[in-house]
């Protein structure tokens, strides 16, 4: 039998395997990080004693065990530490004449190290600190246990970020989170937010999640302005122009601000948009540019209904017959036919004349 140092010597000369001492009956059939080991010569029998110090749920734990299946393996497998494996509960058999059937099976499943995971200092720095993700969402990544990855953390001294809410890319009523700051005095996770109205503003997780603020301040003013229009169908309208124009995370910004479409810097003010466009208005009307390819002001804008403004979208059809311009739908209304037909002969080539030509032939007809 090889000679090993008695546990006393060892126990003064190796501090690192350090750790609560827990039986090794508790951690079977349990998935656990090894982390080091040492076999030592008992200091009361004539026989060999193995430590193991491994990690179950981010704590640190050792064992002491006179099992020689453990000990040939874990010694097997030194080179592989540290690996997740799981201690069966039939290593425990003493020795029989089945002894060499019982290490066959061992070899296979009780002590063999899972797969070893590509762990680099770079990945984990790229992984937790510039993408901020989580022990927890790289081990799902990986399909390994939390342990494993904060044990690797802790082997390339990457700090761990504090434990905060992920919310980058999420929207709390007006506010838009686009990144994370840091952490404050009070360990409060900092993000900077983007209002509907185009405004930034830095905010804490607990004031974001509690619901406690819905804009930069915006809302506030609207809520307290003088006209009273707040709640109304042109304030909703005005606030929709706005937005479109200026905010690159709008919906269809790329329709407005992101080609050039703005509005006269006067209506910036609700009450003087409502002063230059409250005579024409009507109930379920829309605001409508009449040059789609200008802004929002007094003289390219007037209220139309919906369809209205279906018709005379920027992508719409024109087409022009003994002076009068009116998109397909318009002309089909006027003849009584499907749209289709009209886009039908539009495709195949057909000039304005020949097109509105045949629909009045048509008509004649029938």
């Amino acid at each position: 039998m090889i000679e090993y140092p008695k546990f006393s010597e060892f126990a003064k000369d190796d501090a690192a395997l350090d750790g609560e001492k827990i039986k090794l009956k508790d951690i079977l059939n349990q998935e656990i990080l090894i982390l080091g080991h040492s076999i030592h010569k008992s200091k009361f029998k004539d026989e060999n004693y193995l430590t193991i110090q491994f990690e179950k749920d981010t704590k640190r734990y050792i064992i002491f065990t006179g099992s020689c299946v453990l000990m040939d393996q874990i010694e097997k497998y030194a080179d592989k530490i540290p690996f997740i494996t799981t201690i069966r509960d039939f290593v425990l058999n003493k020795p029989c004449k089945h002894q060499s059937y019982l290490k066959q099976q061992y070899h296979k499943y009780i002590m063999a190290p899972s797969k070893k995971y590509a762990f680099t200092k770079e990945i984990l720095i790229d992984l937790h600190i510039n993408q901020k993700k989580t022990p927890n969402e790289i081990a799902e990544m990986y399909g390994c246990s939390r342990s494993l990855v904060t044990h690797y953390l802790k082997k390339y001294e990457i700090g761990k970020l504090p434990k905060f809410k992920r919310l980058e890319g999420k929207r709390f009523n007006r506010l838009l989170v686009v990144k994370y700051l840091g952490i404050d005095k009070n360990k409060c996770a900092l993000w900077r937010c983007k209002c509907d109205c185009g405004s930034e503003t830095v905010l804490t997780s607990g004031v974001l999640i509690g619901g406690h603020i819905k804009s930069c301040g915006c809302l506030t003013k609207e809520l307290t302005t003088k006209h009273r229009m707040v709640q109304t169908r042109p304030y909703s309208i005005w606030r929709g122009m706005k937005t479109r124009c200026n905010n690159p995370n709008a919906i269809n910004y790329e329709n407005y601000g992101g080609r050039g479409i703005s509005y006269d810097p006067r209506w910036e003010q609700f009450e003087l948009f409502w002063e230059d466009m409250k005579d024409s208005y009507f109930d379920g009307s829309t605001i409508e540019r009449i040059d789609n390819d200008k802004g929002y002001c007094k003289s390219n804008c007037k209220w139309a209904t919906v369809q209205e403004q279906n018709y005379h979208k920027r992508n719409s059809i024109i087409l022009t017959f003994n002076g009068f311009r009116k998109t397909i739908t318009e002309w089909s209304n006027e003849f009584k036919i499907t749209p289709r037909r009209i886009y039908y002969l539009h495709e195949r080539g057909l000039s304005e004349d020949e097109i509105l030509s045949k629909l009045i032939l048509g008509k004649q007809n029938g």
